[in-house]
């Protein structure tokens, strides 16, 4: 069996290279599809573009086991930083590793690949602690002797599906049940409902309903405090790009909610592997009193549960409590940050990860209120559905 080697790749991504990416992230368990070469490539061009994408690959022969794609940056008020390109609106960045080619010695050889960086630092957001692979990383790290800061975890939402909607409907509280039955039966009885899942579109299709719902977002609160897809600087370019690619691999599902035909409430979903992982979710706020997101995302579980294939949806982002009703379990979503291989940078994580204790401290006494708790986990109990 050939050796592991550590690769650094700088230079502008060639096709093979890209399809080298890709049949490693199909080798992969539970890792979005927005992860591609061509959506990391594009977020850089749009969020990054003074800065570079360093990708550093571990392969077996030709075949690559494990790959992580970093962002070189050197605007930092700390110096030189390397940081995945995932930002608050966008994930395009993991850890991607082949958990059936000796992960263990997979992680190791990319965290020797880390040491020799250089000088600076690494930032890496949303990173899944209750995942293998990111279990994996942090032991090779820590046997590297690099210095690690983790960041406080919050807690993300997953809805288990199964074949059994009845049984996880009754799962769901009370409260969560009748609101809905009442919602449906009021927007019901407002003129004609339709769902849509688009899934295939041409470009010109797909771009004005696209518009649609940025639109509609827009004229929520979102909107409102400048946070809406229209109107962060690069955020419309990169969905509009993002999805045509999400559409032509097969990853799309546009989920839409019509009143007469005209869209009330959409949500933006990849697709890939059994789990649908939910990016955008929003609705008219002229029929905020109908709970239209509610009712979409009802709609939409209802026919996932329907499909054998699904097995999970993946709500992503910090846990609220609309989505803490329809959750079976969470997983912790972090922030890493770690050291090269130089004494600088080590001294310097390592004194984060000392101050970090009081930072916590001080931001429990700010925002005392518990988090939400998963609101279907009975449903786990009364099934033997297997978890995704």
């Amino acid at each position: 069996m050939p050796a592991l080697r550590f690769e650094r790749v700088e230079a502008a991504p060639t096709a093979s290279f890209i399809d080298t990416w890709k049949d490693l992230w199909k080798r992969c368990t539970g890792i979005q599809p927005s992860v591609q070469a061509e959506c990391i490539i594009h977020w850089q061009r749009l969020f990054q573009p003074s800065s570079r994408i360093v990708w550093l690959l571990v392969l077996r022969g030709q075949r690559a086991v494990a790959g992580l794609p970093l962002i070189e940056r050197t605007d930092t008020r700390l110096g030189r930083m390397w940081q995945l390109p995932v930002s608050s609106n966008v994930h395009a960045g993991d850890l991607l590793l082949d958990l059936q080619e000796e992960p263990e010695a997979s992680c190791r050889e990319l965290a020797r690949g880390l040491s020799q960086l250089g000088f600076g630092w690494i930032r890496m957001e949303e990173v899944d602690l209750d995942a293998f692979r990111w279990q994996h990383f942090l032991s090779a790290v820590r046997q590297e002797s690099l210095a690690v800061a983790i960041g406080l975890p919050s807690p993300t939402a997953l809805i288990d599906i199964g074949d059994d909607w009845a049984a996880y409907k009754q799962s769901w509280s009370r409260n969560h049940r009748s609101a809905l039955k009442r919602s449906w039966k009021k927007l019901a009885g407002c003129g004609k409902v339709e769902i849509e899942c688009v899934t295939q579109a041409e470009d010109a299709v797909l771009t004005e309903l696209m518009e649609q719902c940025f639109a509609l977002e827009d004229r929520g609160w979102k909107g409102a405090a400048g946070t809406s897809i229209a109107r962060v600087p690069g955020l419309r370019e990169y969905y509009l790009r993002e999805a045509q690619i999400m559409r032509d691999r097969g990853h799309l599902h546009l989920w839409l909610l019509r009143l007469d035909g005209q869209i009330i409430a959409f949500e933006y979903c990849h697709v890939a592997n059994g789990v649908c992982y939910s990016h955008k979710l929003s609705f008219d706020p002229d029929y905020q009193a109908y709970s239209p997101g509610k009712i979409l995302r009802g709609k939409q579980l209802e026919s996932y549960f329907a499909d054998p294939q699904m097995k999970l949806l993946d709500t992503l982002g910090t846990m609220c409590r609309a989505k803490a009703a329809w959750a079976t379990r969470v997983y912790r979503s972090t922030r890493l940050t770690l050291s090269t291989g130089n004494v600088w940078s080590r001294s310097t994580v390592e004194a984060y990860r000392q101050a970090q204790p009081w930072v916590r401290r001080l931001r429990t006494m700010r925002s005392p209120a518990p988090l939400p708790a998963p609101g279907a986990a009975r449903y786990l109990e009364s099934t033997d559905h297997s978890l995704a």
